[in-house]
């Protein structure tokens, strides 16, 4: 884990160590670095944020921010907040978009699921893009026991350092992110 300072220091000398942003590999040296040093090493653009997984949490970075790499920190960055995202944020006022080895996947923390679900509340993920034979993909924290009984074949699906659960379900393509996971949810019903 990177420890935050807020007054950067002289960056210790010695060994290279592999950090990874967004899924990929770099090789920096030990030490402070800004997180803009590192947007830049990855090729982010200036609007976009980058967070670290830690625990499976994404903790917000500022780009004036000071970092301390000791080696095996992950980064993840993505947009600023869109109009879909937002619209999200009616459901789930957390909502963050974030991308993992180039797919597209919207952080829902703490989302209210249909009545009649135990538990009522979880962390899900939703999938924006094609992946597992899927068009777009719900996850969630854990499996969820509904009163329809669902083919939860997606297990320990690893994603931002979390494991996550899938059922077989298709929403159809073409609905805006808002109506997807709607639609993910009425299966749940």
């Amino acid at each position: 884990m990177a420890t935050h300072v807020d007054h950067p220091g002289t960056p210790a000398t010695g060994p290279d160590v592999i950090i990874t942003i967004d899924n990929k590999n770099y090789t920096v040296h030990r030490g402070n670095t800004t997180v803009g040093e590192l947007k830049q090493l990855a090729g982010i653009p200036a609007a976009y944020e980058l967070e670290e997984i830690v625990d499976g949490k994404l903790i917000p970075l500022n780009d004036d921010q000071h970092v301390v790499i000791k080696g095996g920190e992950r980064f993840v960055s993505h947009p600023l907040a869109e109009e879909h995202v937002d619209e999200l944020r009616s459901l789930c006022p957390s909502a963050k978009q974030v991308t993992e080895g180039g797919l597209d996947y919207v952080l829902l923390p703490a989302l209210k699921l249909p009545e009649g679900c135990s538990p009522g509340v979880v962390d899900c993920l939703l999938s924006l893009g094609a992946r597992d034979g899927y068009n777009n993909r719900l996850f969630f924290a854990q499996v969820i026991a509904s009163r329809q009984v669902r083919n939860w074949n997606g297990q320990n699906i690893r994603i931002l350092e979390r494991n996550w659960f899938a059922y077989s379900w298709r929403a159809p393509d073409g609905l805006r992110p808002i109506e997807t996971l709607i639609a993910h949810l009425q299966a749940l019903r």
